[in-house]
Protein backbone atom coordinates (compact mmCIF):
# COMPACT_ATOMS: atom_id res chain seq x y z
CA UNK A 1 0.00 0.00 0.00
CA UNK A 2 0.86 3.69 -0.49
CA UNK A 3 0.77 6.82 1.22
CA UNK A 4 -2.13 8.78 -0.29
CA UNK A 5 -2.16 13.18 -0.68
CA UNK A 6 -3.88 13.09 2.69
CA UNK A 7 -2.88 11.81 6.05
CA UNK A 8 -3.85 8.12 6.39
CA UNK A 9 -4.83 8.06 2.82
CA UNK A 10 -3.72 4.55 0.97
CA UNK A 11 -4.05 3.26 -2.47
CA UNK A 12 -5.22 -0.62 -1.73
CA UNK A 13 -6.50 -3.42 -3.84
CA UNK A 14 -9.91 -2.76 -5.17
CA UNK A 15 -10.10 -5.72 -7.18
CA UNK A 16 -13.14 -3.75 -9.30
CA UNK A 17 -12.23 -5.37 -12.74
CA UNK A 18 -13.65 -8.66 -11.29
CA UNK A 19 -17.10 -7.60 -11.24
CA UNK A 20 -16.78 -4.29 -13.59
CA UNK A 21 -18.10 -5.71 -16.91
CA UNK A 22 -20.65 -7.60 -14.77
CA UNK A 23 -23.80 -6.49 -16.50
CA UNK A 24 -26.87 -5.07 -14.28
CA UNK A 25 -29.00 -7.69 -13.28
CA UNK A 26 -32.75 -7.48 -11.90
CA UNK A 27 -33.62 -9.82 -9.74
CA UNK A 28 -37.36 -10.33 -8.75
CA UNK A 29 -38.45 -11.49 -5.54
CA UNK A 30 -40.41 -14.67 -5.10
CA UNK A 31 -42.46 -16.35 -2.48
CA UNK A 32 -42.82 -14.81 1.16
CA UNK A 33 -41.23 -11.14 1.82
CA UNK A 34 -40.47 -9.84 4.83
CA UNK A 35 -40.36 -6.37 5.83
CA UNK A 36 -39.14 -5.82 9.05
CA UNK A 37 -40.87 -2.77 11.41
CA UNK A 38 -37.60 -1.49 12.29
CA UNK A 39 -35.33 -1.34 9.63
CA UNK A 40 -33.67 1.88 9.62
CA UNK A 41 -32.46 3.97 12.48
CA UNK A 42 -35.05 5.75 14.66
CA UNK A 43 -38.58 4.95 15.63
CA UNK A 44 -40.11 1.70 14.38
CA UNK A 45 -42.41 1.95 11.94
CA UNK A 46 -46.47 0.72 12.69
CA UNK A 47 -48.26 -1.67 10.65
CA UNK A 48 -51.34 -0.49 8.61
CA UNK A 49 -52.45 -3.87 7.32
CA UNK A 50 -53.79 -7.07 9.15
CA UNK A 51 -53.36 -10.49 8.13
CA UNK A 52 -55.58 -11.57 5.47
CA UNK A 53 -55.34 -8.23 3.39
CA UNK A 54 -54.75 -7.84 -0.20
CA UNK A 55 -51.37 -5.76 -1.03
CA UNK A 56 -50.60 -3.96 -4.21
CA UNK A 57 -46.98 -2.96 -5.43
CA UNK A 58 -46.46 0.80 -3.45
CA UNK A 59 -48.71 0.50 -1.23
CA UNK A 60 -47.71 2.11 2.65
CA UNK A 61 -47.52 -0.97 4.61
CA UNK A 62 -46.73 0.61 7.67
CA UNK A 63 -46.74 4.15 8.78
CA UNK A 64 -43.59 6.37 10.25
CA UNK A 65 -43.69 7.28 13.88
CA UNK A 66 -41.99 10.28 14.91
CA UNK A 67 -39.14 12.14 12.67
CA UNK A 68 -36.53 9.76 12.61
CA UNK A 69 -38.66 6.78 11.06
CA UNK A 70 -39.66 6.03 7.87
CA UNK A 71 -42.30 4.46 6.07
CA UNK A 72 -42.64 0.95 4.45
CA UNK A 73 -43.71 -0.28 1.09
CA UNK A 74 -44.36 -3.53 -0.23
CA UNK A 75 -42.54 -4.21 -3.40
CA UNK A 76 -44.71 -6.65 -4.55
CA UNK A 77 -48.71 -7.47 -4.67
CA UNK A 78 -49.93 -10.12 -2.36
CA UNK A 79 -51.81 -11.74 0.71
CA UNK A 80 -50.75 -10.78 4.20
CA UNK A 81 -49.88 -13.99 5.83
CA UNK A 82 -48.86 -12.67 9.57
CA UNK A 83 -47.44 -9.89 11.33
CA UNK A 84 -44.82 -11.92 13.71
CA UNK A 85 -41.34 -11.68 14.70
CA UNK A 86 -38.30 -13.00 12.83
CA UNK A 87 -34.80 -12.80 12.54
CA UNK A 88 -33.25 -9.94 11.24
CA UNK A 89 -29.85 -9.00 9.37
CA UNK A 90 -29.12 -7.20 12.78
CA UNK A 91 -29.00 -10.93 14.60
CA UNK A 92 -32.30 -9.53 16.32
CA UNK A 93 -36.36 -10.83 16.23
CA UNK A 94 -37.84 -7.97 15.00
CA UNK A 95 -42.05 -7.33 14.53
CA UNK A 96 -42.62 -7.93 10.58
CA UNK A 97 -45.37 -8.27 7.76
CA UNK A 98 -45.05 -11.20 5.70
CA UNK A 99 -46.44 -11.13 2.52
CA UNK A 100 -46.94 -13.77 0.23
CA UNK A 101 -46.40 -12.83 -3.28
CA UNK A 102 -48.08 -13.38 -5.84
CA UNK A 103 -46.13 -12.57 -8.55
CA UNK A 104 -48.54 -10.58 -10.23
CA UNK A 105 -47.06 -7.20 -9.02
CA UNK A 106 -50.32 -5.30 -9.52
CA UNK A 107 -49.35 -1.57 -8.43
CA UNK A 108 -51.01 0.81 -6.81
CA UNK A 109 -52.75 3.78 -9.36
CA UNK A 110 -50.40 6.40 -8.61
CA UNK A 111 -47.30 4.23 -8.92
CA UNK A 112 -44.54 5.86 -10.71
CA UNK A 113 -46.41 9.32 -11.05
CA UNK A 114 -44.72 11.82 -11.99
CA UNK A 115 -44.17 15.55 -10.81
CA UNK A 116 -43.16 18.33 -11.57
CA UNK A 117 -40.53 18.98 -8.63
CA UNK A 118 -40.01 22.34 -9.76
CA UNK A 119 -43.21 23.49 -9.21
CA UNK A 120 -42.95 21.66 -5.61
CA UNK A 121 -42.25 23.06 -2.54
CA UNK A 122 -39.56 21.90 -0.18
CA UNK A 123 -42.34 20.77 2.07
CA UNK A 124 -44.16 19.27 -0.39
CA UNK A 125 -40.95 17.26 -1.76
CA UNK A 126 -39.85 16.48 1.68
CA UNK A 127 -43.46 14.60 2.33
CA UNK A 128 -43.35 12.63 -0.88
CA UNK A 129 -40.13 11.44 -0.41
CA UNK A 130 -41.19 10.75 3.12
CA UNK A 131 -44.57 9.04 1.98
CA UNK A 132 -42.34 6.75 -0.74
CA UNK A 133 -40.14 5.37 2.65
CA UNK A 134 -36.87 6.61 0.93
CA UNK A 135 -33.71 5.97 3.12
CA UNK A 136 -29.83 5.94 2.88
CA UNK A 137 -28.18 2.75 1.63
CA UNK A 138 -25.70 2.85 4.10
CA UNK A 139 -26.06 0.92 7.80
CA UNK A 140 -28.43 3.20 9.50
CA UNK A 141 -30.79 3.52 6.28
CA UNK A 142 -31.06 6.99 7.78
CA UNK A 143 -34.42 8.68 6.39
CA UNK A 144 -33.69 10.55 3.68
CA UNK A 145 -36.47 13.15 4.11
CA UNK A 146 -34.75 13.66 7.43
CA UNK A 147 -31.52 14.49 5.75
CA UNK A 148 -33.26 17.49 3.74
CA UNK A 149 -35.11 18.93 6.44
CA UNK A 150 -31.88 20.91 8.15
CA UNK A 151 -32.66 22.57 11.39
CA UNK A 152 -31.24 25.84 10.39
CA UNK A 153 -32.21 26.24 7.01
CA UNK A 154 -30.44 29.17 5.58
CA UNK A 155 -26.47 27.55 7.15
CA UNK A 156 -26.87 24.87 4.41
CA UNK A 157 -24.80 26.47 1.19
CA UNK A 158 -23.68 22.98 -0.31
CA UNK A 159 -25.03 19.60 -0.62
CA UNK A 160 -22.41 16.93 -1.36
CA UNK A 161 -22.90 13.79 -3.66
CA UNK A 162 -20.37 10.57 -2.50
CA UNK A 163 -19.71 9.30 -5.89
CA UNK A 164 -15.90 7.94 -4.51
CA UNK A 165 -17.40 4.94 -4.47
CA UNK A 166 -14.02 3.74 -2.42
CA UNK A 167 -15.28 -0.02 -0.97
CA UNK A 168 -12.92 -3.02 -2.62
CA UNK A 169 -15.61 -4.66 -5.16
CA UNK A 170 -18.01 -2.38 -5.10
CA UNK A 171 -19.18 -1.23 -8.68
CA UNK A 172 -22.89 0.43 -8.26
CA UNK A 173 -21.92 4.24 -8.89
CA UNK A 174 -19.69 2.73 -12.00
CA UNK A 175 -23.01 1.37 -13.49
CA UNK A 176 -24.86 4.54 -12.80
CA UNK A 177 -22.54 7.10 -13.87
CA UNK A 178 -22.52 5.34 -17.31
CA UNK A 179 -26.22 4.61 -17.81
CA UNK A 180 -28.21 7.29 -15.60
CA UNK A 181 -26.14 10.36 -14.84
CA UNK A 182 -28.28 12.35 -16.44
CA UNK A 183 -31.08 11.16 -13.58
CA UNK A 184 -28.50 11.90 -10.91
CA UNK A 185 -27.92 15.92 -12.26
CA UNK A 186 -32.04 16.13 -12.00
CA UNK A 187 -31.88 14.32 -8.42
CA UNK A 188 -29.43 16.94 -7.17
CA UNK A 189 -31.53 19.77 -8.31
CA UNK A 190 -34.16 18.66 -6.66
CA UNK A 191 -32.13 17.95 -3.56
CA UNK A 192 -31.38 22.13 -3.89
CA UNK A 193 -34.86 22.95 -4.32
CA UNK A 194 -35.66 20.45 -1.21
CA UNK A 195 -32.81 22.20 0.93
CA UNK A 196 -32.01 25.59 -0.34
CA UNK A 197 -28.50 25.34 -0.69
CA UNK A 198 -27.01 27.24 -3.37
CA UNK A 199 -24.17 24.72 -4.80
CA UNK A 200 -24.74 20.97 -5.18
CA UNK A 201 -21.22 18.97 -5.86
CA UNK A 202 -20.73 15.38 -6.78
CA UNK A 203 -17.14 13.96 -5.99
CA UNK A 204 -15.90 11.45 -8.16
CA UNK A 205 -12.58 9.77 -8.07
CA UNK A 206 -10.60 11.22 -10.87
CA UNK A 207 -10.26 7.22 -12.74
CA UNK A 208 -13.88 7.36 -13.35
CA UNK A 209 -14.10 10.61 -14.77
CA UNK A 210 -14.15 8.55 -18.01
CA UNK A 211 -17.81 7.03 -17.42
CA UNK A 212 -19.14 10.32 -17.33
CA UNK A 213 -21.20 11.43 -20.63
CA UNK A 214 -19.01 14.53 -22.13
CA UNK A 215 -22.15 16.51 -22.96
CA UNK A 216 -24.37 15.50 -20.28
CA UNK A 217 -21.12 16.68 -18.23
CA UNK A 218 -20.95 19.69 -20.44
CA UNK A 219 -24.30 20.84 -19.88
CA UNK A 220 -23.87 21.72 -16.16
CA UNK A 221 -21.45 24.00 -16.87
CA UNK A 222 -22.81 27.59 -15.41
CA UNK A 223 -25.49 25.62 -13.48
CA UNK A 224 -25.87 24.83 -9.86
CA UNK A 225 -24.47 21.47 -10.31
CA UNK A 226 -20.95 21.09 -10.02
CA UNK A 227 -19.04 17.69 -10.49
CA UNK A 228 -15.77 17.64 -8.88
CA UNK A 229 -12.41 15.56 -9.74
CA UNK A 230 -11.24 14.04 -5.99
CA UNK A 231 -8.02 12.13 -5.36
CA UNK A 232 -8.12 8.17 -5.99
CA UNK A 233 -7.05 7.55 -2.47
CA UNK A 234 -9.09 5.50 0.29
CA UNK A 235 -10.81 6.76 2.17
CA UNK A 236 -12.05 9.46 0.14
CA UNK A 237 -15.92 8.66 0.36
CA UNK A 238 -15.70 9.33 3.88
CA UNK A 239 -17.60 12.39 4.82
CA UNK A 240 -15.08 14.52 6.20
CA UNK A 241 -12.71 13.63 3.90
CA UNK A 242 -15.22 14.58 1.21
CA UNK A 243 -16.38 17.40 2.33
CA UNK A 244 -12.81 18.74 2.58
CA UNK A 245 -11.86 17.89 -0.55
CA UNK A 246 -15.25 18.84 -2.80
CA UNK A 247 -15.30 22.38 -0.49
CA UNK A 248 -12.03 22.95 1.25
CA UNK A 249 -13.98 23.11 4.43
CA UNK A 250 -12.83 20.91 7.67
CA UNK A 251 -15.72 19.69 9.66
CA UNK A 252 -14.72 20.28 13.19
CA UNK A 253 -13.79 17.50 15.88
CA UNK A 254 -17.18 15.88 16.90
CA UNK A 255 -19.71 17.48 14.07
CA UNK A 256 -21.45 16.18 11.66
CA UNK A 257 -21.73 18.12 7.82
CA UNK A 258 -25.02 18.70 7.83
CA UNK A 259 -24.68 21.15 10.96
CA UNK A 260 -21.55 22.47 9.96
Amino acid sequence: MKKGTFLGGVHPFDGKELSKSKPITTLSPKGEMVFPLSQHIGAAATSLVKPGDSVLVGQKIAEAQGFISACIISSVSGTVKAIEPRLTTSGAMTESIIIENDNEYKKTADFGKERDYTKLSKDEIRTIIKEAGIVGMGGAAFPTHVKLTPKDENSITHVIINAAECEPLMMVDHHIFKKHLRAIIEIMNLMLDATGAEEAIMGIKGKNMHLLDPQIVKETEGTRVKIKEIPDIYPAGDEVVLVYETTGKIIPEGAIPIMD
